[in-house]
């Protein structure tokens, strides 16, 4: 009698999936990837903002001085609120936070050399299990170059 074995391949956290775009925050601190059908929006003073097709979800990364990671994650959860927290490790918070506009909004954050990247997440109202999973996917590609 065969035995058949499934094997199911998954990526370690931060590993990019093959295909997908790499973007920088402007202090070249921080990235993090999205899919290829993603867009990218900027000009020379703002943060780059990338989408997803429609418009359908938009990460926008930056990076901020930080102290000390523990009491920066414990004073962004006080400014938050946050409806539901995803993750609060040393090595992500990730927050689920309520807006003065419609949708589903995330503050994700990891610590870097002297500050912490910071990404601001927006879905549209009643996103998909698919794209709340792609956006899963791109959170944990965010990193700290340095």
């Amino acid at each position: 009698m065969m035995r058949l074995i499934l094997l199911l391949l998954t990526l370690p956290a931060g590993a990019v999936p093959l295909r997908w775009t790499t973007t920088f925050e402007k202090t070249g601190h921080c990235q993090y990837s999205v899919p290829p059908q993603w867009r990218g929006a900027s000009d020379a003073h703002a943060v780059p903002l990338m989408y997803a097709p429609g418009g359908a979800a938009t990460v926008e990364q930056t990076w901020s001085s930080v102290s000390g990671w523990s009491v920066y994650a414990g004073h962004m959860r006080q400014v938050f609120k946050p409806a539901v927290v995803h993750e609060d490790t040393p090595h992500r918070l990730w927050l689920e936070y309520p807006a003065d506009w419609p949708g589903v909004h995330y503050y994700v954050a990891v610590p870097s050399a002297g500050g912490a990247c910071v990404a601001m997440v927006d879905l549209r109202p009643q996103p998909n299990a698919e794209l709340r999973e792609v956006l899963r996917e791109v959170i944990d590609t965010m990193r700290a170059v340095y």
